[in-house]
């Protein structure tokens, strides 16, 4: 709760919009599939289904952490389990009940499968559209605040007029022809991130360590 409260304004407003503009898509698709079941007069019944969708998916959940909690007394890694499962006991529940409730509702199976993983999918918008457009957020808005130029392939230039913390490096003499000019340093972060190449463009003074 404290990390939430500690987010930065400017941060906390763009991760709003872009969940803003998810739960936005989210409607848009939703109102998408309704006008094409009210076109084979299906509307109500996808309707009861589609609001069906939240306690089957709470069913599905459900199943999936009892599953966890019983195999994790044999000493089995729970983040192993709950993947397995997820894929398994967890589809089966979520699908199944779909099925029987779209035959309950008078849907033939396969609109009640459709609308079992239409909602998969208008599920995974937000985190998919996040995921997609956060990376960029955050760089627009570190650009923003230290002004600092960027590459062309979105990674910042250090200039002489930055400040750059860290250990001090020897450049070596190559070969016939002395000291660079310039020269590319690789900081890895976390395997994440991965490794991130940063330009010197301007003569780096030897400087002892």
């Amino acid at each position: 709760m404290n990390t939430l409260l500690n987010i930065p304004l400017p941060q906390a407003i763009v991760w709003g919009l872009i969940g803003l503009l998810g739960v936005a898509l989210m409607i848009f698709l939703a109102v998408l599939e309704g006008r094409h079941f009210a076109g084979q007069n299906l509307r109500p019944a996808w309707l009861r289904l589609r609001l069906t969708s939240l306690p089957i998916l709470a069913l599905a959940i459900g199943a999936v952490w009892l599953t966890v909690i019983a195999v994790r007394s044999a000493g089995f890694d729970p983040l192993a389990v709950a993947y397995a499962a997820l894929f398994s006991i967890g589809a089966f529940v979520y699908f199944v009940l779909h099925l029987l409730a779209g035959r309950l509702y008078g849907l033939g199976r396969g609109h009640a499968a459709w609308i079992a993983f239409s909602g998969l999918v208008l599920i995974g918008v937000v985190p998919a559209l996040g995921g997609t457009l956060f990376p960029f957020a955050d760089l627009a808005l570190k650009i923003a605040k230290e002004g600092a130029p960027v590459l062309a392939d979105g990674l910042r230039r250090i200039t002489p007029e930055s400040e750059c913390a860290g250990e001090r490096i020897r450049l070596p003499d190559l070969p016939g022809r002395g000291r660079p000019d310039a020269f590319r340093l690789r900081i890895d972060h976390t395997p994440a991130t991965g490794p991130t190449w940063y330009d010197f463009p301007t003569p780096v003074q030897e400087k002892q360590s």
